[in-house]
């Protein structure tokens, strides 16, 4: 019968499995294919209040000489229609500290953060990085001093930081759990920087670093940034070594091209070293990478302060770039010249700068080369930089360089510089997972005080919680042992949801599902929620937490777009089917939308349409018929055409009254008539789930009769 309607069949003898090929003939294939499955986009939003994310990491240490214990605590929640960050650290050596901050996106370009900021750089001023105040504008950052890199980890983590894919630096963590890079200068707009953290129990943390990207606003628009703090006050963050200062920097931005943008800002600084005002005027010129740009901001008040950086490439793969500032700095009064050449052949990375500076009345010359290597399983990168001046002569040398695969992660950092700081050192670290275990074993050489220091690590990592245990013996005091446990929890239900997976960056979905039996996309009194709703994400189920007539979906991940499938598996109503079957999602962390889902239930009806002859026998149909379905209840219309053989086939049909017919159109084409010529049936949940119409029949119209 398959072969005499043209389908074909392969047997696979591995598999032992008969796969027909339909040709996508059958009515409903063509359906399925064009329309898959129905899906729901949730965009991001804020609310009042929501139930945390708490992270915890609790560490003790003792040694012959010193004990210690410390506490490290991350929340992610929603507050006030903001998404909320609070990160506190404690420990007997040291005070409390940590850091709040409310933030929000005003859609995709920009956003504003209000509390204890970090990473603040001035336009022509140069800042201390941060404290309590407000920013608020585009999403990037134009900012023309050193890029100023910091944050928060767990205490004990390892922080990467990547230019082009290439390991630059690398911190560990202390008990205060903050780190910092030390500023980085840009020469070139095209570099991109990312941090990679890795934590006591093996997982690895991508954060991207936002620099000098363009705004994303078109032509003729007009934007703003505003950056203000002061490190007097601050809401957690506390300090032994804050000197006072205050800032401010408004900034009115507008878009006269693709490539061209016009700012005005003013700047107010005042620290226990200097205090000063100004205005400024910049132009940005951006681009494709085979195109020059620069980016110029000039102003003062009594003295002309400027900061120029400028780059044009010489071919498709090297760029000269020049940097000429001109402000009030870290020291004193400033002026640096720097002239950078960058050389990127396949894999390889080469540049060397040259610079003039002047800090108050002392000048100063500099040498700087760079050369890196990045391959499939790992990457090295070497630094040299000399500064000669009047009053200064420092060289700095450094070598870092990471190696992966499947045997594990090796790393090995050297450092040596002379003049005014005398360091030289040599660090070499491995790691690895092995049988739901993660170690590391780190080796580090002290030229400088001919020490050597031994470290080790293990930690397994259970359903509940992580724990670590370490054993560090220096040269000088002995052995130093330590434990650290992790975990985290969901604000209301802290016990059953305790889960060693992190919730920095998650966000949650409470979600009800309901059987919608008036259809009408709303949960009504009457209507009745479905509990047994499994929800997968990339191949796994979600962590759920169950609640009265909801449940909610933990530890979807922030700031990437996840999809959610949804599962109905209730036996005794399984053509109970969701309005859409998956769920398109990109929020922020701490954030838990609500979604109602309705579901309805869903039938399937097929019958079978034959012709006739004038004698009464069967004939052969020789082509498709053409029937029309209409759901009375909404006038909603389906045609379809029957198969070959006559056999026809409707699914994903709802509740209500149907009514069914042939399509006058091919009787009258056909002079052809029927009997019956339409089909009433009913659909409510007393129905089968598949409905077996009555068969219709079709015979030529008689001669002398009008054609139907």
């Amino acid at each position: 019968m398959l072969l005499a309607l043209g389908i074909e069949s392969e047997f696979n003898p591995r598999t032992q499995v008969l796969v027909f090929d339909t040709q996508e003939r059958h009515p409903s294939s063509q359906e399925k294919s064009a329309k898959r499955a129905n899906q729901l986009v949730l965009n991001d939003q804020y609310q009042w209040y929501t139930a945390p994310f708490i992270d915890v990491q609790l560490s003790a240490s003792d040694s012959k000489h010193n004990s210690s214990a410390s506490a490290y605590v991350a929340v992610n929640q929603d507050l006030a229609h903001h998404q909320a960050q609070v990160i506190i650290t404690d420990s007997n050596n040291d005070k409390r500290n940590g850091r709040f901050q409310l933030s929000r996106s005003l859609g995709e370009l920009s956003e504003y953060q209000f509390g204890d900021l970090q990473g603040i750089t001035g336009a022509l001023l140069q800042t201390g990085g941060g404290g309590l105040g407000v920013q608020y504008g585009a999403t990037h950052s134009s900012a023309s001093k050193p890029l100023i890199i910091q944050g928060y980890a767990e205490p004990g983590s390892d922080v990467e930081l990547y230019r082009n894919d290439v390991l630059f630096d690398l911190i560990r963590v202390k008990g205060n759990g903050q780190y910092r890079f030390r500023p980085i200068q840009i020469f070139n707009s095209n570099h991109s920087y990312h941090l990679m953290i890795q934590s006591p129990d093996g997982k690895r943390l991508r954060r991207t670093v936002m620099h000098q990207a363009q705004s994303g606003y078109e032509p003729g628009q007009w934007y703003t940034n505003l950056a203000a703090y002061t490190t007097k006050e601050s809401i957690l963050k506390k300090s032994r070594f804050n000197p006072q200062e205050k800032y401010l920097n408004p900034q009115l931005n507008y878009v006269v091209s693709t490539r061209d943008e016009i700012n005005l800002g003013g700047e107010w600084l005042e620290n226990t070293r200097h205090k000063d005002a100004l205005w400024y005027l910049g132009w940005k010129r951006s681009g494709e990478p085979t195109d020059a740009k620069w980016n110029l901001k000039a102003g003062g008040r009594d003295q002309l302060f400027y900061d120029l950086k400028w780059l044009t490439p010489l071919s498709t793969t090297q760029a000269l770039s020049l940097a000429s500032q001109r402000g009030y700095g870290q020291f004193g009064k400033e002026n640096i010249n720097t002239l950078n050449y960058e050389h990127t052949l396949n894999s390889w990375q080469l540049s060397s700068t040259l610079g003039l500076s002047q800090i108050n009345q002392s000048r100063y010359k500099s040498v700087d080369g760079y050369l890196s290597y990045q391959a499939d399983s790992g990457s090295i990168s070497t630094n040299f930089s000399q500064i000669r001046g009047d009053d200064a002569h420092e060289q700095q040398y450094a070598m870092i360089g990471s190696l992966f695969g499947n045997w594990g992660r090796a790393r090995f950092n050297w450092n040596k510089s002379t003049g005014l700081f005398e360091q030289h050192s040599l660090a070499l670290s491995y790691a690895n997972q092995f049988d739901g275990y993660y170690g590391s074993l780190q080796l580090r050489r002290s030229f400088t005080l001919h020490r050597n220091t031994t470290s080790f690590t293990l930690s397994k990592t259970f359903d509940a919680v992580a724990v670590n245990a370490s054993a560090t013996y220096h040269e000088s005091n002995g052995w130093q042992f330590g434990l650290s446990c992790s975990f985290s929890f969901y604000g209301p239900r802290p016990l059953s949801t305790l889960s060693s997976q992190s919730g920095r960056l998650s966000s949650s979905v409470k979600l009800r599902a309901f059987y919608d039996r008036n259809n009408n996309q709303r949960v009504d009194e009457q209507d009745q929620y479905l509990p047994g709703i499994a929800v997968m994400m990339n191949g796994s189920k979600v962590d759920t937490l169950t609640q009265p007539q909801a449940q909610t979906l933990l530890h979807l991940l922030a700031n990437r777009p996840v999809t959610l499938e949804l599962e109905h598996n209730e036996p005794d109503a399984l053509y109970l089917q969701p309005q859409f079957g998956l769920i398109e999602a990109d929020l922020h962390p701490g954030s838990q939308p609500i979604i109602d889902v309705p579901f309805h239930l869903q039938f399937e009806a097929e019958g079978m349409i034959s012709l006739l002859k004038d004698s009464g026998a069967l004939a052969d149909l020789s082509g498709r018929v053409a029937l029309q379905l209409t759901r009375e209840t909404s006038g909603e219309q389906t045609t379809i055409y029957t198969e070959p053989d006559g056999f026809f086939f409707f699914d994903k049909l709802k509740q209500g009254k149907y009514r069914l017919e042939v399509s006058p159109h091919y009787l009258a084409q056909k002079a052809l008539c029927c009997d019956p010529c339409q089909l009433s049936f009913t659909l409510d949940e007393h129905s089968e789930q598949l409905v077996i119409l009555d068969d219709l029949t079709l015979y030529p119209t008689p001669s002398g009769h009008p054609k139907s």
